[in-house]
């Protein structure tokens, strides 16, 4: 019985035969790209709340105070972000 473990076992991922040291690249490619840094979901949150927010703004059709309002939100969430 093959030992699943083995450094030449195959996975399946997206239709694409892949093997162990395929996906050891990947990961170190992935590494470099970040700088070794993990990207966390509460950033990755953190940028979609601010693009929602910088997408309100660029409406054409807002009142002053939500235009303040979201001005505001902005700068608190870049705050927050450490981009201030």
């Amino acid at each position: 019985m093959e030992n699943w473990l083995n450094t030449n076992s195959i996975s399946r991922v997206g239709g694409y035969r892949r093997n162990r040291n395929t996906i050891e690249q990947e990961h170190d490619m992935e590494e470099s790209k970040t700088g070794g840094q993990t990207y966390t979901c509460t950033e990755y949150r953190e940028e979609m709340i601010l693009l929602g927010l910088q997408r309100q703004l660029a409406a054409a059709d807002l009142s002053l105070e939500k235009k303040e309002s979201l001005l505001k939100e902005i700068a608190r969430v870049e705050v927050q972000m450490g981009l201030d």
